[in-house]
């Protein structure tokens, strides 16, 4: 069963893996509650130390959330918004459409593509691929709320 976060602190994570650290600078950061760190090189607008607190009281699931991956315990559609965005890049009207419900035109590597499926809940969210190309190896697919799915 993998480690499961809220989404706030899931995001957070992500920062720092945005940011370019790796799964040790990561868990440095986080254990000695580098604040200063985080705010200068990550982002200065977070407020890091609710993040920290957490990590400090869940020490055993941050550690296995950046060793060997997490999946959201619920996700929103502006946190998967800031997902797509932190993660990968993407941006909502460059680099796909959202409609309240409904995620399109979105294209990922067939890698990042998995990645996104593992951390999403899938009792929340529905992933409907709409083209693979095997060339490029790229995914064009859809996310749609579960309960909008047919």
């Amino acid at each position: 069963m993998p480690t499961t976060m809220p989404q706030p602190y899931a995001l957070r994570l992500e920062m720092i893996r945005a940011a370019g650290y790796s799964n040790q600078e990561a868990i440095s950061l986080i254990e000695n509650k580098d604040t200063a760190t985080l705010v200068q090189n990550v982002n200065p607008e977070v407020n890091w130390g609710e993040f920290l607190d957490y990590a400090h009281q869940n020490r055993v699931d941050i550690r296995a959330a950046i060793a060997q991956g997490y999946r959201f315990k619920f996700i929103t559609a502006g946190g998967l918004q800031s997902f797509l965005r932190i993660s990968f890049g993407l941006q909502a009207g460059e680099d796909y459409r959202f409609d309240g419900e409904r995620f399109t035109e979105i294209g990922l590597s067939e890698p990042d593509f998995e990645l996104l499926r593992h951390r999403v809940p899938e009792q929340h969210w529905t992933f409907v691929i709409t083209k693979r190309d095997e060339g490029s190896g790229e995914v064009r697919f859809e996310i749609e709320l579960a309960s909008a799915a047919y």
